[in-house]
């Protein structure tokens, strides 16, 4: 292992990604970790958003997931470049549809992004 570590062929983590789930709730928002991912800050913005993408689908498909909760309504990010990028790929894939039950709440703000991802999830990144 410390040659594939000298030759570059692995790395070490540095940091963590971790995948949280919360309610939107005004006394009851308790995040759960969904998973952790050791990173070395080499993970490009593709493989982040494959990542998001199977959350999302496994949180529609499983028994304990939305059916029993609720849908994912916003994903949010800290911001990192990467995060932030692979967020955008996944939450930004068109424009809200005027059958959508939340374009009458979101079209009267003023400069609100009407650009969403699945199932009109909107994201939030925290600069």
């Amino acid at each position: 292992m410390q040659l594939a570590l000298q030759e570059g062929t692995i790395h070490r983590a540095k940091e963590a990604t971790v995948a949280s789930l919360a309610p939107f709730h005004p006394t009851h928002y308790n995040p759960s970790p969904i998973f952790i991912s050791g990173t070395c800050k080499t993970e490009k913005d593709i493989l982040q958003s494959k990542w998001i993408s199977k959350v999302n689908d496994q949180w529609e498909s499983h028994q304990y997931g939305q059916e029993k909760n609720s849908e994912i309504w916003c994903i949010g990010t800290d911001g990192g470049g990467v995060r932030s990028k692979a967020v955008n790929r996944f939450a930004m894939l068109r424009t809200l549809q005027l059958s959508s039950p939340i374009h009458s709440l979101l079209s009267p703000l003023a400069l609100m992004n009407l650009q969403c991802g699945p199932n009109d999830i909107t994201f939030d990144i925290d600069k």
